[in-house]
């Protein structure tokens, strides 16, 4: 009589075909999302939102980190956001959230040189 493991963990096989049920669902929802369907969205925040937010608050901090989340979903819903036609939504995601945050800390930036050098113009 043959035993197996209550507690085995699953083949790399199954975690493969694990991440390309997941990602064709994400490639449904991101369709669904296109058409319009704001449940997709929810299903597709749900599932990602948490990505988002985390790389948003690595390296904004919490109030614009929430903005950002918000931002980058409500972009992505309304069509101004580029669809990735290969990869996995998630690494488009986080490229995406990552590259949003680095223009909001070089915005900050700029504003802080500006603010410097009409301080020193002010007598």
């Amino acid at each position: 009589m043959e035993s197996t493991p209550s507690n085995s963990s699953p083949s790399p096989i199954d975690s493969e075909r694990a991440d390309s049920e997941r990602e064709l669902t994400d490639a449904k929802l991101w369709q669904a999302m296109c058409d319009g369907d704001t449940v997709a969205l929810g299903q597709l925040y749900d599932r990602h939102g948490g990505l988002v937010y985390g790389i948003a608050f690595k390296l904004l901090g919490q109030p614009e980190a929430e903005d950002l989340t918000q931002d980058i979903f409500l972009k992505i819903f309304s069509g101004s956001g580029y669809a990735p036609s290969r990869g996995s939504l998630r690494t488009y995601l986080a490229i995406l959230t990552r590259s949003r945050a680095m223009d909001r800390l070089r915005s900050r930036q700029v504003k802080a040189r500006s603010l410097k050098r009409l301080q020193r113009r002010t007598p």
